[in-house]
């Protein structure tokens, strides 16, 4: 946790605008924004939206309850998805499981933080920046759909007589690239929820949101433990890896709902700005000449307005 905060501290760059980072030392609290930054929630292509087009503070927006179902089923999704990589790697060789301990199975995880680390850091910033949140949302999810479906294919090299320490290369990569999709939609959804409350009961939604969330996260992996067993029970080579692919259905779901709140009206998929300072507004420049010299205006000569392209 020390590692974290130092990195981002050195490397992560502020997003709020320099009067808003002290706030104990202004006089009197401003509601207006400051206009010589834009921060991260604010930001947009068009313009943040306003407390009209996100709709009364006690109303129900249709886009915020898409983004409440999108944020809990991605939410549930990747607990069982961490909940389903433990259990099907630790069934026994008799099986023929991978026959994981929690020493292996824990040492595995690590490429997980690598992955979820180097993407907060490295490249999330910079591909919002260029390709918009939308892009990079479904970006995540199907990289992660993209390692994670295959999980049967690995299963074919958990034979350690065999394949040895090289059984371990598409487990790393599975929680490495999986974990740093995480990376991708988590910010990008909640960037999402905090714009869509605009002109909202901030505390209260986003009470809902977290405590909802947390339900799900408590549904999810006990779910995953019954579709096991039901995969399992059936007698068939693949029934193992059933609770993978229903898991996938919650993502896609989560997908498509996170999807269609960004495309719709007020929705925001937009890209981050290339820096947080806003270029000054064109000026008109008007070059006028005096038609008639010095004396013009004395002896009733015209000033003609010759504009910029004269």
């Amino acid at each position: 946790a020390g590692i974290s905060w130092c990195l981002g501290f050195f490397f992560l760059r502020e997003t709020l605008p320099p009067p808003a980072r002290r706030p104990w030392r202004r006089r009197r609290p401003s509601s207006a924004a400051a206009p010589g930054g834009a921060s991260l929630l604010a930001a947009s292509a068009g313009g943040g939206a306003s407390p009209e087009s996100a709709g009364s503070a006690g109303g129900v927006d249709r886009r915020v309850v898409m983004l409440l179902f999108a944020y809990c089923l991605l939410s549930g999704y990747y607990s069982a998805w961490t909940q389903n990589f433990a259990l099907i790697t630790s069934l026994p060789r008799s099986i023929d499981g991978f026959g994981l301990g929690p020493r292996q199975i824990g040492m595995i995880t690590n490429a997980a933080g690598v992955g979820l680390l180097s993407t907060q850091l490295l490249f999330y910033p910079r591909a919002t920046r260029r390709w918009g949140f939308l892009a990079c949302f479904s970006l995540g999810c199907a990289v992660n759909l993209l390692v994670t479906l295959p999980f049967p294919l690995y299963g074919l090299l958990a034979d350690p007589a065999v394949f040895g320490i090289y059984r371990f290369l598409p487990l790393s990569a599975m929680l490495f690239f999986g974990q740093s999709a995480a990376g991708f939609c988590f910010p990008t959804v909640f960037v999402w929820i905090n714009r869509a409350l605009e002109g909202k009961d901030k505390g209260t939604w986003n009470g809902w949101f977290n405590s909802l969330g947390a339900l799900t996260r408590s549904f999810f992996p006990p779910a995953a433990d019954a579709l096991l067993s039901v995969g399992l029970r059936s007698g068939l080579q693949g029934g193992r890896y059933l609770p993978v692919f229903v898991n996938a259905v919650a993502l896609l779901t989560s997908w498509c709902l996170a999807a269609a709140a960004a495309r719709s009206p007020g929705g925001d998929s937009a890209r981050l700005p290339a820096t947080s300072m806003p270029l000054p507004p064109p000026q008109r420049v008007d070059q006028r000449r005096d038609s008639c010299g010095a004396d013009g205006a004395a002896g009733g000569g015209a000033v003609e307005d010759a504009g910029v392209g004269a």
